[in-house]
């Protein structure tokens, strides 16, 4: 799981780094990517927690890159970017544990007690 995330960089550097571009500038970048892994890590599998602390954290980014300039405000947006693509499973994953806990509650309801008690209360 560490190493996805790094290795996906890699790539993208070596990818780079062989049509010959200057890849220099993005060597800093691996710090985002080592804060998005510990991020990543201390929010566990809690959605809700999760979408806090990356929105946090994106929230930060974004005023360190507006009170910036620079290089350090180009990292400061990415990252933005890149804590907020980290949302997107999280956004899809609290409804339907949402779901999954309305269904158990609806298995357990029953229709015809329901129907019954409406019936009675409806003919007076």
């Amino acid at each position: 799981m560490i190493l996805i995330p790094l290795l996906a960089f890699g790539i993208v550097i070596l990818v780079n780094t062989i049509a010959a571009k200057d890849m220099s500038p993005l060597y800093y970048y691996g710090f985002c990517v080592v804060v998005l892994i510990f991020a990543f890590f201390l929010a566990g599998d809690k959605p809700v927690f999760t979408l806090m602390l990356f929105s946090s954290l994106a929230m930060v980014s974004m005023i360190i890159g507006l009170m910036t300039t620079g290089t350090i405000s180009i990292y400061a947006f990415l990252s933005g970017g890149l804590f907020c693509s980290i949302m997107w499973p999280c956004i899809f994953l609290y409804p339907l544990l949402d779901w999954v806990n309305m269904k158990r509650k609806v298995q357990h309801f029953d229709y015809d007690d329901f129907r019954r008690s409406y019936h009675s209360t409806t003919s007076r």
